[in-house]
């Protein structure tokens, strides 16, 4: 099983302190004159994709631009991550070293070679990198013919996400001559110049109706008429033979954009200078949501890709812990940034980003698919009973069911108790140090469970003892997990999260304000009825006023970072619930459903035991604690 970094996060160094690069594609919901048919109008998911790519036998080509001596570094790294052996989307796609030396060998070995290089010395006589370029491409379709759809070319210095690679194609009818890659060259970008948008390297991709459209090299073209600059060359050249522009009839949703060292920005608070300059530099330990990232680069050595690979799998985003008053160059360059949790960002440092979207996954889980555990204390007869009522309900219901004894701190810690109300170090009360050993008990046992088989189930339903169910609790769960994309889907891709049944909230909260007090009640109703979607308006993201464990369903690798933080020394004195923003800042999705499913009774709780706290009436209605 693969283990994620444990709380808080840290950067790691690499040699390398480069720039860099992600091209982002971002999905949309239908494309006109693509020629996508009625029932693939537009693959939200990425086994949609490759069905509608099954269907349509699209292939694509990838040219790794390079010389032997990178290929021959880069290659077992390539074949180890994005290009490994047994990845599904390499029944759609192809990728081959395209070295223009005279050297007859890369890698000294011949099947290797044979597989994975193309040699095009010819090539490389070329005068121009655009005469290079089109040598390569005519070279390509002369060897392979129509076997392909699509064709990318990318520097060996990047990382390409396959399964996006291949869903970018599907929305790219091979019978046009399209053209896609990072945008640039528009008016405002250029206002002195009357240049077609092009695609910046170091990718692009073109469909095989443009690639039989391009010249074999420069002669075939008008004299002195290129620009010097190779992609603006290359641009040039498709919008002389195909009179198309980059991006051009390829859906405007598909906007592919540079994210400047969003890993650093976000992971390290750093601050971004005049003209993009850094400080400190640049680190190679890869944060970020890959969800929609077609290609990434430059990563230098083999150990940069090997981080961007893990990083990958966990599309962990994490939140910008940025100095108020925050620069005006740094908000630029963030604020077109989507993040897990725009609420605990808001709260943060007063950057108002949007929401990362959710892809539908390809299975999502459900109900029946989670384990549950009922929490309780043993020492409590009210607390067992309870519990095995509990416990008996959700069997009933289907679900798979563990009572799971929790630690009775008042009664473990008698004899220490004027110890710790006497003591001026931080620390917590008896009762919420056992509930945090009761937690990193249970997610202990989930996770030796989880490294020990894959069929171990990966969705976790924790309901304390007291948790009183709504009406309807399974089939609306059931319901929300395996349909709603925000509110449930969520958890059943990377990089998962927790979503609270129901919450605690106390304020109405000073937002728009940003203070201590940001979030509550108003930032809230602000962000669901924000939601264009009304199936998106009955969660919202949890934030430092969002408190409650009573009822929570949360995912294996959420588990995992839990776990982390409640067995660390420097987190001893929080109670269980001051994990929710924690992971929201490490980039974990942390959603609340409102109205609620389930919510405690607290007039028998250990933990919170003032009148107010006990009072239920009071605390329905400060909560909205009221099922639908």
């Amino acid at each position: 099983m693969r283990r994620t970094s444990p709380l808080p996060l840290s950067s790691t160094s690499s040699a390398a302190a480069a720039v860099v690069v992600v091209m982002c594609c971002v999905c949309a919901v239908a494309m006109a004159g693509s020629g996508v048919g009625a029932t693939f109008s537009l693959p939200k998911s990425t086994q949609a994709a490759f069905d509608y790519a099954a269907a349509q036998g699209t292939r694509v080509f990838i040219a790794i631009a390079t010389d032997c001596d990178t290929a021959a570094q880069l290659a077992p790294t390539i074949l180890d991550t994005w290009y490994a052996p047994g990845t599904v989307a390499r029944k759609f796609a192809t990728a081959k070293f395209v070295v223009d030396g005279s050297r007859p060998g890369c890698f000294g070995d011949a099947a290797l070679e044979q597989d994975m290089v193309m040699h095009m010395p010819e090539c490389s006589q070329r005068d121009s990198p655009i005469a290079k370029v089109l040598c390569m491409w005519d070279k390509v379709k002369s060897i392979l013919g129509s076997r392909y759809t699509h064709f990318l070319r990318v520097h060996a210095d990047t990382y390409v996400n396959l399964n996006n690679l291949v869903e970018l194609a599907t929305h790219m009818p091979s019978s046009k001559p399209l053209f896609a890659g990072m945008r640039v060259g528009d008016s405002e970008d250029s206002p002195a110049e009357d240049v077609a948008p092009f695609c910046l390297g170091p990718a692009h991709v073109i469909t095989a109706k443009l690639l039989n459209m391009l010249p074999s090299g420069t002669e075939e073209l008008p004299q002195g008429m290129l620009p010097h600059s190779g992609d603006r060359a290359f641009s040039y050249v498709v919008q002389l033979v195909a009179k198309v522009s980059c991006m051009e009839h390829i859906d405007r949703r598909f906007k592919w954009a540079f994210m400047h060292r969003y890993w650093d920005v976000a992971a390290n608070g750093t601050v971004i200078k005049p003209m993009g300059a850094m400080s400190p530099p640049v680190h190679h330990r890869f944060y970020s949501s890959f969800v929609q990232a077609v290609t990434v680069r430059p990563l230098q050595t083999p150990e940069d890709m090997r981080s961007l690979h893990a990083a990958t799998q966990a599309m962990r985003l994490p939140l910008f812990h940025l100095p108020i008053p925050m620069p005006d160059d740094t908000k630029t360059l963030v604020q077109r940034m989507c993040v897990h949790n725009p609420a605990r960002q808001y709260e943060l440092c007063g950057l108002d980003l949007r929401e990362c979207p959710t892809r539908a996954p390809t299975h999502p889980k459900t109900l029946a698919q989670l384990k549950a555990y009922t929490v309780y204390l043993p020492s409590r007869p009210d607390s067992v009973r309870r519990a095995t009522n509990l416990t008996q309900t959700l069997r009933s219901l289907g679900v798979t069911t563990q009572m799971v004894a929790g630690i009775d701190g008042p009664q473990l810690f008698q004899d220490l108790i004027g110890n710790f109300e006497k003591s001026d170090a931080p620390t917590a009360s008896p009762s919420v140090i056992g509930l945090r050993l009761a937690y990193l008990r249970a997610m202990g046992d989930i996770l030796l469970a989880a490294d020990a088989s894959a069929d171990a189930p990966q969705l976790h339903l924790f309901l304390e003892d007291d948790t009183i169910l709504g009406p309807g609790f399974a089939e609306k769960l059931d319901h929300i997990l395996r349909t709603n994309e925000r509110c449930g889907q969520f958890l059943s891709v990377a990089p998962g999260g927790a979503l609270l049944l129901g919450g605690t909230v106390w304020r109405e909260g000073t937002y728009p304000r940003v203070s201590k007090w940001t979030s509550g009640w108003i930032q809230i109703d602000t962000e669901i009825s924000a939601q264009p979607n009304v199936a998106d308006r009955i969660c919202y993201n949890a934030a430092n006023a969002t408190y409650g464990t009573f009822a929570f369903v949360v995912d294996t690798e959420a588990v995992r970072l839990m776990h982390a933080w409640l067995a660390d020394p420097a987190f001893a004195h929080l109670p269980v619930d001051h994990a929710w923003p924690r992971l929201a800042d490490i980039g974990v999705p942390v959603r609340v459903l409102n109205p609620p499913l389930a919510f405690p009774t607290v007039t028998d709780s250990i933990i919170h035991t003032s009148d107010k706290h006990m009072n239920s009436t009071y605390r329905q209605k400060v909560h909205r604690w009221t099922f639908a």
